[in-house]
């Protein structure tokens, strides 16, 4: 095989010593031919690779400066709506404030039902510290179920709102009942009433409405429960 190299490689200088236009064979040049459509398709595919990746960066900055976030949820306290590892987009309630007069204001408030993305701060038992922007918080989602004015009682372990509607199960609550929801406050809890750690606990409380920094949208991971949320 290298003899046969070396000799078209004679033939070829000597073809262009003598002034001969020298032509590959058909193998040759079908050889040549594949060679160059991998080079192609090795650029391509690069391109295409650093393509998406701008493209994911540019994505994820305008995501969250944008006016969203992406939670992972932790516990099984809102299965089964959300479950533990979820992945979770939320549009930023700074966002729905600053779209106020185009979105509706029914969209834009915090009503009972509805899914939020909020700022939970421990209750303090020391009493007399103000220094609450160093105290450890977390973001939390959960659900409304009432607002400021509302009442809520228990009858039958079951939760009874203004007299009127279930509310949910009772649980292990330490309030006594009936108990009124403060203005400003919002009374939630979670979807999987049995494990979850709640506003029917007095050492968590009552949410302020200036907690809720956020609502959930959707799911996008893990791929299997992508999907919006309700």
């Amino acid at each position: 095989m290298a003899k046969r190299a070396s000799r078209r490689a004679m033939v070829r200088r000597e073809s262009i010593r003598r002034g001969v236009t020298w032509a590959p064979t058909i193998p040759m040049a079908q050889r040549e031919l594949r060679r160059t459509r991998v080079r192609r398709y090795r650029r391509h595919r690069q391109d295409v690779l650093i393509a998406i990746l701008v493209v994911s960066l540019l994505l994820g900055t305008a995501v969250y400066y944008f006016g969203f976030d992406i939670v992972l949820m932790r516990g099984a306290g809102m299965s089964p709506t959300l479950r533990s590892g979820d992945r979770v987009l939320c549009i930023k309630q700074s966002l729905l404030d600053a779209l106020q007069g185009i979105i509706p204001d029914e969209t834009r408030e915090v009503r009972r039902g509805d899914l939020v993305l909020m700022r939970y701060t421990p209750e303090r038992e020391t009493a007399g510290e103000e220094d609450d922007a160093e105290a450890p918080s977390a973001l939390l989602i959960k659900r409304v179920t009432a607002l400021g004015g509302d009442e809520l009682d228990a009858g039958g372990g079951e939760l009874i709102l203004n007299q009127d509607s279930l509310a949910g199960a009772v649980g292990d609550s330490d309030l006594v009942y009936p108990v009124r929801v403060p203005a400003g406050r919002l009374f939630v809890m979670g979807d999987r009433e049995d494990v979850s750690i709640d506003s029917r606990r007095r050492a968590f409380g009552m949410t302020p409405v200036s907690d809720v920094v956020g609502r959930p949208v959707a799911v996008v991971w893990p791929l299997y429960a992508v999907g919006p949320v309700s």
